[in-house]
């Protein structure tokens, strides 16, 4: 039950049909570890409206600029992966996946000034399918789906394209791109975003996904804590 509409922990039922997002820390980027790049915290106002959207900032070498984490695929399962992004200094952005080896990729790139994106694919990689929604003030949410081919714990990539559309370039140290809500769920389609901060626990992100303080669905989750308000 919710007490006066605070909770402080939920236990997510996995039978629920409840999607989760798999990446924990979705607004920080905590944990991601950047290469040839700089993750900047809380640079610009978010698609929700607080300050707590990420700047991918390049450095000055000629080389990738990304930032990298791994999840885990499981062969025969469909994953969708997306994430919002807005164009700073840079326009052009790609994410994706490496599956099996760094020959093997599937993901899309987009262009944030035209709203327009492209399948990225190489070696093996397949891509189900890819999407792109203008969110409004400059923000788009982008990504595609895949189905896992083998067990792994592949590389995921979020990388700096320059202006001219090069995957490799020498960077200004100073221009780069805003990001938000990254999220990676076992779904054949994207949905709604959940948001998640420095940790596993659920952190605010959009009010419309508040939980109702007279409402507690027991189909969806199996343990409930008082204390402070969560979302879902």
């Amino acid at each position: 039950m919710l007490v006066n509409g605070t909770i402080d922990e939920v236990t997510y039922n996995t039978t629920s049909g409840v999607v989760v997002n798999k990446f924990t820390t979705s607004e920080t980027f905590s944990g991601w570890t950047p290469t040839n790049a700089s993750i900047i915290s809380n640079s610009t106002v978010a698609p929700d409206g607080s300050y707590t959207a990420t700047k991918i900032v390049e450095d000055s070498y000629n080389a990738i600029h990304r930032i990298i984490t791994n999840q885990t695929f499981a062969p025969g399962i469909t994953y969708t992966m997306s994430t919002y992004a807005k164009a700073a200094e840079r326009r052009n952005f790609i994410i994706f996946h490496e599956s099996g080896s760094t020959a093997n990729r599937a993901g899309v790139q987009a262009n944030l000034q035209t709203g327009t994106i492209s399948n990225y694919t190489t070696g093996s990689g397949t891509v189900n399918n890819s999407f792109i929604s203008n969110i409004g003030n400059g923000w788009y949410r982008f990504g595609f789906t895949f189905t896992g081919t083998v067990a792994e714990s592949p590389t995921i990539t979020y990388r700096l394209i320059d202006n001219t559309g090069a995957l490799t370039y020498t960077g200004d140290g100073a221009s780069g791109l805003y990001i938000w809500g990254a999220q990676f769920e076992q779904s054949p389609n994207v949905t709604t975003y959940v948001g998640k901060g420095a940790s596993t626990i659920l952190t605010p992100a959009f009010k419309a996904r508040e939980v109702p303080d007279t409402v507690y669905t027991t189909s969806q989750f199996d343990e409930i804590t008082l204390i402070g308000r969560a979302h879902v």
